[in-house]
Order: structure tokens, then C-alpha cells, then sequence
């Protein structure tokens, strides 16, 4: 609950032009509600605190009241426990160094890779390993641009990241050389990515 004359002192600390400040005010003089219930309404009570539900500002003056209330509890301490939130104010959010979109498309490709591999190392017989190797006898696909597969989608990531796709099932074999090959793919990926900037 938002304490009006709290809300209202605080618009005017704030430098709130006075003709803005009353017309917000104005807004919630005289403030009535009623309660309806099973087709009954009650008599009409004044509402004194709180900001005027349903009104286009109320979502705002709300922000600016808990606003200041965190400051006032918060701002002043400087604490290793502090919590910040980065925002989106001008639309850079994405250009903080680890938060860029295209770097995170290529860490889940790399992970999708890192899946295949797993898959590759797999006993004989497992089901996952199986329905990878596995080849349908019937069935038709829809007209139009054929669905493709995992294989096909397999195909196209590694020669994304450099793999050879001939000789993937002999390198995946190895962990550590499959990592490897991986990550050092997903860095020559990035690299035109992160060098643009």
C-alpha cells in the first residue's frame, strides 16, 4: 500500500512541475469505492490511502514511490552483498561483453555438439543411440520444404564450427579432442561476431 501524502511529498522532492502535481492529486480527492458481491453492492467508503486502481498512472506513481523507498533503504550502503540489475534504459543491454545474443546461439550449438558426441560414445543397443543411427523404412513427408532431421541439422552445425563431417564419429570418440575441436570451432565462429563490434 502506497501512502498518498508520502507519494505526493516525494513528487515534489523529485522536482514534479506543481500544475503535474495536481492534477495528480486531483485524481484522488474524494476517492470512493464500493464492493460488489453476489450481485449486491455496498454502501460507498472513502479510500484515503493507496493510489487509484485501474488508472493509467498508478502503475507508474507506484514505480516511482518504491523507487525512492529502496533508495532510501539501500542506496547509501556500500556493501559487497549488493545486489544490481542491469536495465534496459537505451537498448545496450545486449552489448554488455557477456550478454551478446550471437555468442549465446553459438554456446547452445556447441552444446547440441557436446550432445551428439555423447550420443556417438554410447554403448550399442542404447535407444538414443539408436534412434540416431536409425533410418525409417516408410512414412512420407509433408509437400512443400522437406523437415529435416537431427542428422541434417547435426550435419549443418559441425560444418558451422569446422568439424569435418567424414571423420566426426572418430573424433567424438575421444571427449577431449571432441571438446576441443568444439570449442576451438565455436571461437572461429565468434571471433567475426565479437571483432564487428
Amino acid at each position: 500500500m502506497v501512502s498518498r501524502e508520502g507519494l505526493f511529498a516525494i513528487l515534489q522532492k523529485l522536482g514534479c512541475p506543481p500544475t503535474l502535481l495536481s492534477l495528480v492529486k486531483s485524481l484522488h480527492d474524494d476517492m470512493t469505492a464500493s464492493v460488489s458481491f453476489e450481485g449486491a453492492m455496498s454502501n460507498s467508503f472513502p479510500v484515503n490511502d493507496d493510489v487509484k486502481q485501474g488508472c493509467v498512472p498508478a502503475p507508474t506513481l507506484r514505480g516511482i514511490f518504491f523507487s525512492v523507498l529502496l533508495h532510501q533503504a539501500f542506496g547509501n550502503h556500500e556493501d559487497e552483498n549488493d545486489v544490481y540489475i542491469h536495465t534496459i534504459s537505451d537498448g545496450k543491454l545486449f552489448n554488455l561483453t557477456g550478454l551478446r545474443a550471437k555468442t549465446k546461439v553459438c554456446k547452445v550449438l556447441i552444446r547440441k555438439m557436446r550432445r551428439l558426441g555423447h550420443l556417438r560414445r554410447m554403448p550399442d543397443g542404447r535407444l538414443p543411440k539408436d534412434i540416431l543411427y536409425s533410418e525409417l523404412r516408410m512414412g512420407t513427408r509433408p509437400r512443400g520444404r522437406s523437415m529435416l532431421r537431427f542428422k541434417d541439422v547435426a550435419k549443418r552445425d559441425l560444418v558451422a564450427l569446422g568439424v569435418d563431417v567424414g571423420n566426426w564419429e572418430e573424433l567424438a570418440e575421444d571427449r577431449a579432442g571432441w571438446r576441443k575441436a568444439l570449442r576451438e570451432g565455436g571461437e572461429a565462429l565468434e571471433a567475426p561476431w565479437l571483432n564487428k563490434d
